[in-house]
Parts: structure tokens; C-alpha cells; sequence
């Protein structure tokens, strides 16, 4: 997919609050429909056109304010904090690309943060709801092959799901494996003091990767559920960085090449247990959840000269790394007469981090408890519609380096709110204001010293000393038409985070990124969107913005640079079961942190598929044309460093899927949404 997100859904498994009674697949043809609410929508899918033949990716990136790129998910410009699936909360976008949009009966999105997540995720969260059969089964199997034509990389998978229902019991189970070998090609140019170097990196990586996700849910009776999630996650990966190199430095002149092997492995295992109770018919519920998460990552770096007198160790790293997560988090929301809702819960979160450097005997750990509470309330009056939320967290931790204990600990008072104002129903014009206030705490990778190296002379490395960060953004939102959005937004950031180049301090010939606080930052953005069905078989939406960004450090600083992005998606529904999806972006050149250049980058991908025997058998193939690779640049007093990719990354896929299903179809009363919506017809 053409459009870039820079975000993972990487926090612990839990249960949404939102009643978990399903309905089952419509056997009767129904208009879909969008409701929208002040702090977001729900889609609902049921026979609608997203759900045919198109991927994850795609379907996502059709919505309003939603993009999606390989899984990663971003809602209103930003990586969403959380995504649910049938209420339980994926830890791994591998969950979410094991579904199929036809699986699929609605989405709601929230715009932002509601104050249920850590105060530190300042991100949308998406609900996807599955539809549920009282009684039978459903089997779905896909595999896929891919290419890219210049580097030889090549890749294929293999996915499947299955759900069944006795009527008292739901099981769903989906499994996946990839395997994929890539190449990639880069030239990096550095100047560091009175020395220069030019390198010709190539970069191979074989990649094996299996998951599997499981569910049980039950209904206990007296309108209870309880129900059971687990998941493993395998990762194995085989990197080798080679590179020819001529060095000078003092008048003098060298030719060497190094080599850098890579391995890494990460296991990752996850459990979750809930109990849902529908306390009234108006969808007043009470939600217990608890889940654990046990993650261990073995990453190596061992870099050798390769030299006239044959091959000569370098550095090298070996590193160990645990995660173990545990959250119990319980939420009442109650309903009201008059449609408002009211939401409240306490949540806890323990998460225990080591890693562990064996080369040079380092080891490191953080212990994070975050306890908090959260209220949410919203509700109607007339033409205007809102929603008020706050979280009150407290985070203490503990951080030991090499037997040096340093405690943090920190509250986070984090309010938002949300005002939405129906200009014209008839017309289907409002305007809406909102307020969120973020603190992002400090990021556990952030704060290790571990080298990461993403080239052969240079590398990333956290700041134990970092301050906690936080955020404010207002924003004012104008929706014409139901098709055209202008999102005005100003976000004042309090000691951000930034990765600052620098020469290495004990390698004069190498540059290092190592994460900082600036001064202060703040961005003044203009969102637009444009999405309309011109007929019934063709819908596109265009979407883009403009951002002046200042920023502020002792050593620099600059003011309202500009930048902005435009992405645009079309979709045509043709005869005979025919799609044709075609997504391309433009992302202009840009300055970050004053220091950091990006050239221009476009590219555009293609995808028509078709479907066979009353669409069980489905068939897609994806075509990318090369497109202008990314240009790094940092200039700095004492450093210059240049980083060019080599590979235009032209790619071509094709993916196979076939589903069954049968047993017995019976509607089920669908449950109320913990929101208030106003329903609008809309031709999704």
C-alpha cells in the first residue's frame, strides 16, 4: 500500500467495554449505514461493498480519517492507541491481518483517546465487531506469493480461520505463517570532522514468522459471558549487512569492506480473561478483564572488518530481552433513559523489562506500575452532541543499570473533550471542537542504551535520562455534506522527544541517533478530505494535509517550517465479480528537527481481483511500478551524513483465498452501543 504509518498497536490484550452480544449474518439484503457520534463513527458492513475482495489495508484505508499500511493502523493522522477485535485488544497488527472484511459485521472508531488507555497513547481506537452464527461454522484459507523485480526479493504465506458456534459457545481460531527473503541497497555518505567515508551497503534479511490466535466465549446465562483468549507469536529473522568502504581521513586513504550478521528471534505469548454482565436492555454492562503478556527477544550484532589481512572482529553485541505484562482492568458502564452514558473504571498495569548484554556484561531493567481511573460521559441536547473524559494515572518506576537504581515516578492528568454541533441535517453539515491533553511517559526502548545499527557506520541508542513528555492539541473539525472534512489543529508539545546525529564519541568514523529532549515544539496543521461515491460502482477519497512545525533546542531551533502529504484511493466495483483498487501518495521533501532532510517521495499501487463460485473463491494481484527511493540528509556543524536507498522497490503479489461455511442462520437481537449515535444513511 502506497500510504505510510509509523505506528504499532504493541500494549496488552483487553476486553472493550462495549456489550459483546452479537448478531449474526443478515439473511435479508439491508442498507448499510454510518452514525456518527461526537468523538468518532460506526460502520456498519453487513452486505456492504468494503467487504468485497479487498484486503485489510485496503478496506481500512476507505474510511474516514483511517489509513493502514501492513497491519499498522492510524486514525486522524496518528497510530491508533488500540484496536479490539470482538472486544478482546490485539497485541501484534499480525491479529489484524489474519481477518477478511467479509468476516466483518461493523467498525466504530474513536477520533482519539477516550481516557479507557494508557495515558501515554494518544491515538484513535478501532472496534471491529465479527459476525456470529447461533449455530455452524465458517472455514476460510489464503495464501499469498510476492515479489519485489530489482532486489530478488521474493516471499509467500499462508493464512487461515476458523469460527464455530453451538449456540452457548463461539470458538475462533486463526493461523498464519510468512517467509520472505529480501535485499535492499544503500550508499551512505559521512563527514565527521577533517574524515569522510562513502559506503556501498547491501542489506539481506530471511524472515520466518508463524501466530496463531485463539478465542472461547460462552454465555453463562442471566445475560453474563465469560470467555478466554490466547496467542503465541513466532518471529525468526537472518540479517546480513555488507559493505565496501573508502575511508579518508588526515591525507590518508582506505579500502575495506565489513560484514554484520544480524539474527534475532522474538517469542511473544498472551492470555486474556473476561467476564461481561448486561446489567439492563438499554446496554448498561459491567466488564472484568485480566490478561497477561510474556515476551522474550534475542537480537545479535557482530560486525567484522574485512581487510588485505583477511577477516577482523569488530564489535558485538548480544542481547536478551523480557517483557511481562500484566493488566486487570474493569469498567460499569451505565445507560441511561435518555440515551446518555456514563463510563467509569479502574485499571492496572505491571510491566516488568530486563535485557540483558552478555559481550560486554550489561544489563538493564525498568519496573513500570501504572494504576489509574478513568470517566467518561456524553450524551445529546438537541443538535448538539458531546463528550467529556478523564484519566488520572500514576506511573512509578524503577529503573537499574549495571546496579545503579534510579527511580522515576510521575502523575499524568490527562482531560479531552469533545462538542459537536449539527449545522444542517437535511444537508448533513456540523462543526466539532475538541481539547486532549497526552503524557507520554517514558518509552522502555527509549531509555536503554543498547546499540541498534541500521547501517555499517552507524547506529540508534536510547537516553536513561530522558524527561516525561507530554502534549496538548485543540482542534476544530467542519463536516459538509458527509463527504467534506476540513480539520484545523494545534498541538503544543512540553519537552518532546527527538533522535539527535552525532559522531560516535569512541568512533570518530561513525555517527550515531541518540533520543533527547528538546526545548519545546509545537505544529499548526490543516487536514482535508474529500470521499464520494460518483455512482454506485466507483468511490475514491483523496485526503492530504499541511503542517508549519516549529521547533526549539539550545544548539538550533527553527520556526513554521513547512510540509505537507497527499494520499488518494479509488475503488470500482465492476461486472462479474470484478474490483479494481488503485492507492498512490506524494510525500514532498521536508525538514526535520532543522537538522534532517528528506527528498521527494511518490509511489502508487494497483490491485484487481475477482471472485468465483458465489465469491468463496477469491483471487488478487497487486502491481507496484518503481518509485523514486528515500534520500536521507543531516547537516550539522561537526557532521554531515547523507544515506541514500538504491532500491525502487517495485513489487507484484498475488493472493488466493477460499471460504466455507454452513449450519443454522437465526438473527439475534444486535446490542446497544455504549454511545449515542445519530444514524445516517451513506452508501458504504
Amino acid at each position: 500500500m502506497a500510504n505510510e504509518n509509523n505506528g504499532v498497536v504493541s500494549d496488552s490484550a483487553v476486553i472493550d467495554s462495549i456489550n459483546r452480544d452479537m448478531s449474526l449474518d443478515n439473511i435479508t439484503v439491508v442498507t448499510s449505514r454510518i452514525r456518527q457520534k461526537a468523538n468518532g463513527f460506526s460502520l456498519n458492513l453487513t452486505n456492504s461493498k468494503l467487504s468485497d475482495m479487498l484486503t485489510m489495508d485496503q478496506m481500512l484505508s476507505l474510511l474516514p480519517y483511517v489509513s493502514s499500511t501492513d497491519g499498522s493502523v492510524s486514525i486522524y493522522n496518528q497510530a491508533a492507541s488500540a484496536i479490539y477485535i470482538d472486544g478482546v485488544k490485539i497485541v501484534n497488527r499480525e491479529q489484524l491481518k489474519m481477518l477478511r472484511p467479509e468476516l466483518i459485521e461493523r467498525i466504530e472508531v474513536d477520533y482519539f483517546n477516550n481516557g479507557s488507555e494508557s495515558a501515554g497513547n494518544p491515538g484513535g481506537i478501532m472496534r471491529i465487531w465479527l459476525k456470529h452464527r447461533e449455530k455452524g461454522y465458517l472455514i476460510g484459507i489464503g495464501g499469498e506469493t510476492s515479489a519485489k523485480t530489482e532486489n530478488g526479493y521474493d516471499g509467500y504465506g499462508f493464512k487461515s480461520y476458523q469460527m464455530g458456534s453451538t449456540g452457548r459457545f463461539t470458538i475462533y481460531n486463526a493461523v498464519m505463517y510468512d517467509r520472505g527473503l529480501s535485499s535492499e541497497k544503500y550508499r551512505t555518505y559521512t563527514q565527521s570532522g577533517s574524515g569522510m567515508s562513502v559506503s556501498d551497503e547491501k542489506y539481506m534479511n530471511n524472515s520466518n514468522t508463524f501466530g496463531d490466535w485463539l478465542s472461547i466465549t460462552a454465555d453463562a446465562g442471566h445475560n453474563r459471558q465469560v470467555g478466554i483468549t490466547a496467542g503465541v507469536s513466532y518471529l525468526r529473522n537472518k540479517g546480513t549487512l555488507g559493505a565496501d568502504i573508502n575511508e579518508t581521513a588526515e591525507g590518508q586513504t582506505a579500502d575495506y569492506g565489513t560484514v554484520t550478521w544480524r539474527p534475532q528471534t522474538n517469542l511473544t505469548l498472551n492470555g486474556t480473561a473476561f467476564y461481561n454482565w448486561k446489567i439492563n436492555d438499554r446496554g448498561s454492562n459491567l466488564n472484568v478483564t485480566a490478561d497477561y503478556l510474556w515476551y522474550k527477544r534475542n537480537r545479535e550484532d557482530n560486525y567484522n572488518v574485512i581487510a588485505s589481512a583477511g577477516l577482523r572482529p569488530g564489535y558485538s553485541q548480544n542481547a536478551d530481552n523480557y517483557t511481562k505484562l500484566l493488566r486487570v482492568k474493569s469498567t460499569w458502564q451505565n445507560v441511561q433513559q435518555n440515551g446518555n452514558t456514563l463510563t467509569t473504571g479502574l485499571d492496572y498495569k505491571l510491566t516488568d523489562f530486563s535485557e540483558t548484554e552478555h559481550v560486554m556484561s550489561m544489563r538493564q531493567s525498568v519496573t513500570d506500575h501504572e494504576p489509574a481511573i478513568f470517566a467518561s460521559y456524553s450524551g445529546a441536547a438537541g443538535k448538539l452532541s458531546y463528550n467529556a473524559n478523564l484519566r488520572v494515572q500514576y506511573n512509578n518506576l524503577k529503573v537499574t543499570a549495571n546496579g545503579l537504581t534510579d527511580k522515576r515516578d510521575y502523575w499524568s492528568l490527562c482531560p479531552s473533550a469533545v462538542l459537536r454541533y449539527e449545522l444542517s441535517r437535511k444537508h448533513r453539515h456540523n462543526v466539532s471542537l475538541s481539547y486532549q491533553r497526552t503524557v507520554y511517559g517514558l518509552p522502555y526502548d527509549g531509555i536503554s542504551t543498547y546499540r541498534v545499527y541500521d547501517g555499517a557506520n552507524h547506529y540508534s541508542m536510547g537516553n536513561p535520562y530522558l524527561d516525561v513528555p507530554s502534549r496538548h492539541m485543540v482542534d476544530l473539525r467542519l463536516s459538509l455534506f458527509n463527504q467534506f472534512d476540513v480539520r484545523l489543529s494545534y498541538t503544543k508539545e512540553e519537552k518532546s522527544t527527538f533522535y539527535a546525529e552525532e559522531a560516535d564519541p569512541d568512533n570518530p568514523g561513525s555517527t550515531r541517533s541518540v533520543l533527547r529532549n528538546s526545548d519545546g515544539a509545537d505544529t499548526k496543521m490543516i487536514l482535508v478530505q474529500w470521499a464520494k461515491y460518483p455512482t454506485k460502482w466507483l468511490y475514491f477519497k483523496v485526503s492530504g494535509y499541511a503542517a508549519w512545525d516549529t521547533f526549539r533546542q539550545p544548539e538550533y531551533g527553527y520556526s513554521n517550517k513547512f510540509r505537507w502529504y497527499l494520499y488518494a484511493t479509488c475503488t470500482m466495483w465492476l461486472k462479474h465479480n470484478w474490483i479494481i483498487n488503485i492507492d498512490g501518495a506524494y510525500d514532498p521533501e521536508k525538514y526535520f528537527n532543522g537538522e534532517t532532510y528528506m527528498n521527494t517521495v511518490w509511489n502508487v499501487g494497483m490491485t484487481v481481483a475477482k471472485s468465483f463460485m458465489k465469491k468463496r473463491l477469491q483471487v488478487g494481484l497487486t502491481v507496484t511500478p518503481p518509485y523514486t527511493p528515500r534520500v536521507t540528509k543531516v547537516t550539522k556543524n561537526d557532521l554531515a551524513y547523507r544515506r541514500e536507498k538504491l532500491s525502487h522497490g517495485a513489487y507484484i503479489g498475488l493472493k488466493l483465498s477460499y471460504t466455507i461455511s454452513g449450519g443454522k442462520l437465526r438473527q439475534r437481537k444486535k446490542a446497544q452501543s455504549i454511545q449515542q449515535y445519530e444514524e445516517q444513511k451513506h452508501d458504504y
